[in-house]
């Protein structure tokens, strides 16, 4: 893949961010990453406002890597309003949770996420999880670049 590719991952727990970069430090993709810790900060990175303004020129995450219990703006509504953006209808978002309710699971479908992942118990198969996420939504599927909300 020719393009740069980029990963946003909004996630509050500290504990799974660490696994989360842990684990993609295991991958050759050379992707760039940020971490936004909240919802509110997810948005503002998409719409490019500050501290996220120094990205006039350049393209939008290829990943929204999404966890739903996030404070300030949960992860729904983050989702909610990503798919209505018509720059940001094709960006990825993988729904990374620990919830297991299948209310949440079709609410966030519903809502337009492209996967829903339930984030595993053990640090192997966490980071297993997040690797095989890695490969397969940067390196084996093929979408458009999307651009940022201004």
């Amino acid at each position: 893949m020719d393009r740069p590719l980029r990963i946003l991952i909004a996630e509050d727990d500290q504990g799974d961010a660490l696994l989360i970069e842990r684990a993609l430090k295991f991958s050759e993709n050379g992707a760039s990453v940020t971490f936004v810790r909240d919802g509110r900060e997810a948005i503002d990175y998409l719409r490019g406002r500050p501290p996220f303004s120094d990205q006039v020129g350049i393209p939008a995450p290829t990943l929204l890597l999404l966890d739903l219990n996030l404070p300030k703006v949960s992860g729904f509504d983050v989702l909610r309003w990503v798919r209505k953006q018509p720059s940001l209808r094709r960006l990825n978002v993988v729904v990374f949770t620990s919830s297991e309710n299948p209310q949440d699971q079709r609410k966030a479908l519903a809502l337009g996420a492209d996967a829903y992942v339930v984030k595993p118990v053990t640090i192997d198969d966490f980071i297993e999880s997040v690797l095989d996420m890695e490969k397969y939504w940067l390196r084996l599927n093929a979408t458009p670049e999307c651009e940022f909300v201004h």
